[in-house]
């Protein structure tokens, strides 16, 4: 048992180092501004959009998909082993009636509003311009 803890030890600290060099995400701010862009114009009543430009829409909203499910899915699954001593994952809240394309204008806005974020992950701009746009009521 002390091996496993650490050997687990060693992964996650080397893993923590690394982190820190670089970015281990592919997908930057860069990257969502540019391609989100597309997923704006798919919003359009009649978009003119071509091939290229669907699949940078269709990446982009893939992307922010994704990346919002894992946030909920972490959420429930923390809910679930740790009950009432569950820390509160999120730190934004959508309400139900926010769209997808909406959801991406805030990123492209936040991101437009930002710049100096633009080579953080992917991932982490979004936790970000969600925070910043759809804040989760206070708790008593």
């Amino acid at each position: 048992m002390k091996i496993l803890a650490a050997l687990s030890f060693a992964f996650f600290t080397t893993l923590i180092a690394h982190s820190q060099q670089r970015n281990l995400s592919s997908v930057t701010g860069s990257t969502l501004i540019t391609k989100c862009q597309a997923t704006i114009h798919m919003d359009d009543v009649k978009p003119t959009l071509s091939d290229q430009e669907w699949s940078a829409g269709f990446y982009c909203l893939g992307f922010v998909q994704g990346a919002m499910d894992a946030d909920s899915i972490w959420g429930i699954a923390e809910a679930k082993a740790y009950g009432p001593k569950a820390q509160k994952l999120l730190s934004y809240c959508v309400p139900k009636d926010v769209t997808w394309p909406q959801i991406v204008r805030v990123l492209v806005k936040w991101l437009s509003d930002h710049p100096d974020k633009l080579n953080w992950a992917g991932y982490d701009v979004i936790q970000m311009s969600m925070s910043a746009s759809y804040p989760c009521p206070a708790t008593p």
